[in-house]
């Protein structure tokens, strides 16, 4: 494992923070005491994993971009129990996720400060997630738990006061939680409030909306959602059309179905009858490219309910290309169709990697993979990450000459 450039890590993060007129207090706040946080601003202590990403990550630093520069090769637990948990949600796979939340409950990394956090959300998350005809869902308690996660970095955490906090990843996923918990109650109203006010923090704070693409159009696919339920549906088009853009510019394709599905139901809810019927055939023609069926189905119902005919495929869809008709696309459609997890991305990898030292943009030849987008953040990040693929030049992840290998 690579040594991180104690001295190149305290003086970037102290550069950061005085960019962005913090304190060492305001920064540090609730993660470590002022007293760590200078020892490491002077290059004297390293901190370990999750404090340095939690540093970075209020300062506005998500991801890779800029902290890469500071990357240390293997996966710490919480890292990878992380990832596993986000599997998990995405796929709403309850079972999983209680049996990750079981487990960690007996780990000491997860008895306090931010293992804890994550814990906690976690247990939010199941809360929020499962449904059960023996259980009824517990607002008051699942609030009350949401808000002790968020006390652990947080103490006195106040709502009014989501736009202004500088948040972790982890603070992060406790307000959109909170939004969670006030939709599963059908109060879309507050939930609304919520996932708002994240939205205009992340805009506000991130330094590279880039770097957190797949979280950020989440954040705007939920903004879209909750107009809609609402029934403000100029407001759900305006915020639909704004996240199928962001999706289209950064790749983030797999939310494209159900955001053009319900923008092809408020252009009908507002009089709009033929954008409606546009929309609605390029959402039918998306969902089967993805092979979508919850999708495809329900749009070919809805349009056979609402204009009393059926969508016709070939006459009206394959005659006229849609802009989602990309490489892009197509490949991301090869992933849908094999049911390829992240999992099995990483197998991928490591098959064609062999006992080969070689470069990235080898790499994406063999696996035939068009873009680097998706390249480095579906497949070689993760790899990475889990500790099966390395850098051979780790000190330095942006050299031209950087080659991977598997360990």
């Amino acid at each position: 494992m690579s040594n991180v450039n104690s001295s190149g890590l305290g003086n970037f993060i102290k550069q950061a923070r005085k960019k962005r007129g913090l304190t060492q207090e305001q920064l540090c706040f609730g993660l470590c005491d002022i007293s760590t946080l200078s020892r490491i601003e002077r290059g004297i202590t390293t901190p370990q994993n999750y404090l340095r990403n939690a540093i970075l990550e209020r300062l506005g630093y998500y991801f890779e971009r800029e902290r890469e520069s500071f990357w240390e090769s293997g996966s710490p637990e919480l890292t990878r129990h992380k990832r596993i948990m986000s599997i998990a949600v995405a796929q709403k796979d309850i079972t999983m996720m209680e049996k990750l939340v079981a487990e960690l409950e007996n780990e000491k990394e997860f008895k306090n400060g931010i293992g804890l956090q994550f814990l906690q959300n976690s247990k939010v998350a199941v809360s929020i997630f499962k449904e059960s005809e023996y259980e009824r869902f517990d607002f008051d308690e699942t609030l009350k738990l949401l808000y002790e996660a968020i006390s652990v970095t947080i103490p006195n955490f106040d709502r009014s006061k989501i736009r202004e906090y500088m948040l972790t990843g982890e603070e992060m996923r406790s307000i959109n939680l909170l939004c969670g918990i006030y939709y599963r109650q059908n109060d879309y109203e507050n939930a609304l409030d919520v996932i708002v006010a994240l939205k205009d923090n992340i805009e506000k704070h991130c330094v590279n909306l880039h770097d957190i693409s797949m979280y950020y159009s989440t954040i705007l696919s939920n903004v879209a959602d909750l107009h809609f339920q609402l029934k403000q549906y100029d407001k759900c088009i305006s915020a639909s059309e704004m996240c199928r853009n962001f999706c289209v510019e950064h790749y983030e394709y797999g939310k494209v179905p159900e955001l053009l599905y319900m923008l092809g139901q408020c252009f009908f809810e507002t009089g709009k009858l033929e954008e409606a019927k546009n929309v609605l055939y390029d959402a039918y023609h998306v969902s089967r490219a993805f092979c979508r069926q919850e999708y495809f189905e329900d749009i070919a119902n809805y349009y056979f309910e609402t204009f009393g005919c059926k969508i016709n495929l070939h006459n009206a869809i394959c005659k006229r290309p849609t802009e989602y008709e990309t490489e892009h696309v197509k490949e991301y459609q090869k992933e849908y169709e094999t049911d390829d997890g992240t999992g099995e991305r990483i197998n991928r990898l490591l098959a064609v990697t062999r006992n080969d030292t070689v470069t990235a943009k080898e790499l994406m030849q063999r696996l035939k993979l068009s873009s680097k987008s998706n390249f480095t953040y579906r497949y070689l990040r993760p790899a990475i990450e889990a500790g099966l693929i390395e850098m051979t030049i780790p000190d330095n992840p942006r050299s031209r000459r950087q080659k991977y290998r598997a360990t």
